[in-house]
């Protein structure tokens, strides 16, 4: 006991009854001797009402249940390979079902059959606790398939007072996850007042260092990029040089070093664009370092070839390469004016850049209608 109240996160007891125990208070010099009662009674008066200041207080409105479906659904349409040889995008996989992301299935799964090699599955998202997944798919490739070219994915997505195509490119790896979640809240997005799209497609590949140095890219973060990068470009090297099969981590580190202007491996970027045909970013990548480097007319041709070389070969499969390719061509059309590869290399180009969602990683298009910017082939 002590003036100004008592220190009940103290307790003392002894196995001896009576004797002194000399440990001091929080923040005093006092002692307590113990007693031969176990117990300490404590009497608190209660405090006088509080004069009424005419307030009265009304407790909140209990929230609104959650939603706990979207309002939007995704539908696969189909799955497309770019035919260099026609300049089109063929179909690989055509679904043989419409499912929305609300499966009311029990079934976990629903797998299309394999179609030259290639295979999708969507998976149920209904049990997964997550509001604002709306899809997912599982994308895989066998071995014989073209496994060092993109595929894109061709889907259909449906809100209230909302209709829209989307294509969404899949990098060259054997399998990957496509998740489909709400770029906002479903009242914005009701609203359609942020001039977002409402559904952005995440693509999971089985490297997250190389996932997580693209989206330091992708969002600006150069420095922080930097930071993760280095580690990550010696083991990628290291990799390639005993397997030059897996591009994906390549292209990746190569747009690594144009953000941050590290030129030094220059010709490897070239053995990219050079030894992947089927892949525009391989070209992208190393027309871009050549005009970054020194301004020369040697540089110039060499960065025109390979830019218009990337258009021809599909869409990119990242948005870095689809915003280099673009700004690229606009800046060796100003090296050779009037010059007609370069216009109709722009002439593809434009309409990509005009309908691209540019915050997505790898290259997503939003449109109406995506046969009036895509060149469908015939199926």
């Amino acid at each position: 006991k002590r003036s100004g109240g008592l220190d009940l996160n103290y307790a003392a007891q002894s196995p001896s009854m009576g004797k002194m125990i000399e440990t001091p208070l929080k923040g005093t010099d006092e002692t307590v001797e113990a007693a031969e009662s176990k117990s300490i009674s404590i009497s608190i008066e209660e405090a006088p009402p509080l004069p009424d200041l005419g307030f009265k207080w009304t407790p909140d409105p209990a929230p609104a249940p959650l939603e706990l479906r979207s309002p939007f659904t995704v539908k696969l349409i189909g799955a497309y390979a770019f035919d260099t040889s026609g300049h089109a995008y063929s179909p690989i996989v055509t679904p043989e079902y419409s499912r929305s992301a609300s499966m009311k299935s029990n079934r976990s799964s629903q797998s299309e059959p394999w179609n030259g090699g290639y295979k999708i599955e969507e998976i149920s998202v209904e049990n997964l606790g997550d509001v604002r997944l709306v899809a997912q798919f599982r994308c895989s490739r066998s071995m014989t398939a073209g496994s060092n070219r993109p595929i894109y994915l061709s889907l259909e997505l449906e809100g209230p007072e909302y209709l829209q195509q989307m294509m969404v490119a899949l990098p060259p790896v054997k399998n990957c996850t496509a998740l489909f979640v709400l770029t906002e809240d479903a009242a914005t997005l009701m609203s359609r007042n942020s001039g977002l799209p409402p559904i952005r497609a995440l693509i999971h590949i089985n490297s997250p260092e190389a996932e997580a140095l693209l989206s330091y890219l992708n969002a600006g973060s150069t420095e922080a990029a930097r930071l993760v990068g280095q580690g990550i470009i010696e083991e990628t090297v290291r990799k390639l040089e005993n397997d030059t099969q897996k591009p994906t981590e390549a292209i990746i580190v190569s747009y690594y070093q144009l953000q941050a202007g590290r030129l030094d491996r220059r010709d490897w970027m070239k053995n990219l664009a050079d030894f992947f045909p089927e892949i525009a970013d391989g070209a992208i990548v190393y027309a871009t370092s050549l005009l970054q480097e020194e301004d020369s007319e040697r540089n110039r041709n060499e960065a025109k070839r390979y830019l218009i070389e990337a258009s021809k070969r599909g869409i990119p499969a990242y948005t870095l390469g689809l915003r280099m390719l673009f700004d690229g061509l606009r800046r060796v059309s100003q090296f050779f004016e009037g010059d007609t590869d370069i216009e109709q290399a722009l002439a593809v180009v434009r309409p990509l850049a005009a309908y691209a969602d540019w915050k997505a990683t790898t290259t997503t298009l939003l449109h109406d209608d995506l046969s009036r910017i895509v060149p469908f082939a015939p199926n």
